[in-house]
């Protein structure tokens, strides 16, 4: 899997695209298992570090199968809410505990 800085916690994590390439799957030592659309991936990488701590402890919380989704309730990024939703692992990937 490639690696870049993780949109939540800044350090190295490594990612896949998924859902048809609208989304990606971060593996990340800090945050765990998540999932973040790439169409508000920068925009949540550079929100205020409390924001992005939310996310990261909501997903690090998750169980080992469970995944945490961020997305964003309307399409523009200026007026839409951003949420987080756990979901089964194996929907995103295929999942091998």
């Amino acid at each position: 899997m490639p690696e870049q800085k993780c949109p939540l916690c800044k350090q190295v994590a490594k990612y896949k695209g998924v859902h048809f390439g609208r989304n990606k799957y971060f593996r990340c030592p800090n945050c765990k298992d998540f999932v973040i659309a790439l169409s508000i991936e920068e925009n949540v990488a550079g929100l205020k570090q409390e924001i992005r701590e939310h996310f990261s402890r909501q997903s690090s919380a998750l169980k080992s199968d469970s995944v945490l989704l961020i997305y964003a309730t309307e399409p523009v990024a200026e007026t839409s809410e951003l949420k987080g939703e756990e979901q089964p692992k194996d929907k995103w990937i295929e999942y091998r505990p």
